[in-house]
Parts: C-alpha cells; structure tokens; sequence
C-alpha cells in the first residue's frame, strides 16, 4: 500500500512538473515573439520613413544591438502578398510556395508567430514571428 501511495506521488510531481515546463515554454514564446514583433516595426518605420526610398530595401543599414539579431533572417511582402525583399540568400525573391502559417496569420490579424517550425528547405528549426502594418501595406516576416 505504501509503495502505491509513492509511485502516485511521484507520478503527481512528474506531471506537474511537465506542467509547469509547458507554462514555462509558453510564456518565453510570448517573450520572444514580443521582441520579434519590436524588431518588425522597426524595421517597418525604416523602410517607410520619409527619407528611405525603394532602392533602400537591402536592411543592411539598420543595426540591433541585441548579439542575436546578427543571425536574423527577414524578408518583407507586400500588400498582394508577394515578398519583395529577402536577405537570406537561399530563398529567391520569385519563390513561389504557400505562405508560412505565421504570415498568413499576421495578414488577418496583423500579426502571428510560430516556434520551432522546421522551414521547407531543410534549414534547423527557428522561431518565425511576422507583423504586418495595414496603413502601409508591408508585412515583416523575420526568423531566428
């Protein structure tokens, strides 16, 4: 009986710790995406500033001081849902394929996140985050 009663317990505090790990997860995805989402608009604000224009779509100018953005892989839509910039040199700017779920996410709801996908052409998994502005038609789609 009382060997019953300690494998219930343990198991109670297993569960309960996987519990807590999924909160845990969650909560540092929300983080993230919260981070992500800061970066977009910013990078948004650039490109639709008065004193950029089209020719200075390549990002290469605007500069994060967080180590991470180093490593961060973006491309921009526009309005008819056709990437217009992308400085991951794998993709090409004429790929064409079905949205990421994140991107379809962010054109309904102006933004959308999705941790850990695994991307179509065989790169590691990354945390994708996208943010699209409505008032001028540009969407953001970023990885890390």
């Amino acid at each position: 009986m009382f060997f019953i009663f300690i494998i219930t317990l343990w198991s109670f505090t297993i569960a309960f710790i996987l519990y807590m790990d999924g909160q845990t997860r969650g909560h540092k995805a929300k983080l993230f995406d919260t981070e992500l989402q800061f970066a977009n608009n910013y990078i948004i604000t650039s490109l639709t500033s008065d004193n950029n224009n089209e020719s200075s779509l390549p990002l290469k100018n605007i500069y994060f001081k967080k180590p991470f953005y180093k490593k961060l892989v973006t491309s921009v839509y526009d309005s008819d849902k056709k990437r217009i910039y992308t400085n991951n040199p794998s993709h090409s700017i004429d790929f064409k394929s079905k949205l990421p779920p994140e991107v379809e996410e962010a054109f309904t709801n102006g933004s959308g996140y999705t941790p850990n996908r695994k991307s179509s052409n065989g790169e590691r998994p990354g945390f994708y985050s996208a943010t699209y502005d409505k008032n001028t038609g540009i969407l953001v789609h970023t990885k890390l």
